[in-house]
């Protein structure tokens, strides 16, 4: 890329790795628990999208679902690692 534009007011998580399994108990709305390691810090937030289309990540088949935040906190940067939970019951 020569360019990338983001609103950093406004932070997403993008999963990279929920199984074609897993997909299927996933829907917009649900909420989830965000854990940012580098802050040691959880957050609450809510599926805004799931991608249509699948792609392979070592022999498995994953789908990227992105997570808005419900807060941005203090030290929150763009990359940071993450771990997600999402409430699926």
């Amino acid at each position: 890329p020569v360019l990338a534009l983001a609103d950093l007011s406004r932070l997403q998580v993008e999963t990279v790795d929920l199984s074609e399994r897993d997909v299927l108990r996933v829907s917009l709305g649900q909420p989830a628990i965000v854990y940012v390691e580098a802050l040691g810090e959880e957050i609450e937030g809510r599926v805004v999208g799931i991608a249509p289309q699948s792609t392979t990540i070592g022999g498995d088949v994953v789908y990227t679902v992105y997570v808005e935040l419900g807060e941005q906190p203090p030290g929150l940067r763009w990359g940071m690692s993450v771990d997600v939970e999402i409430d699926t019951e």
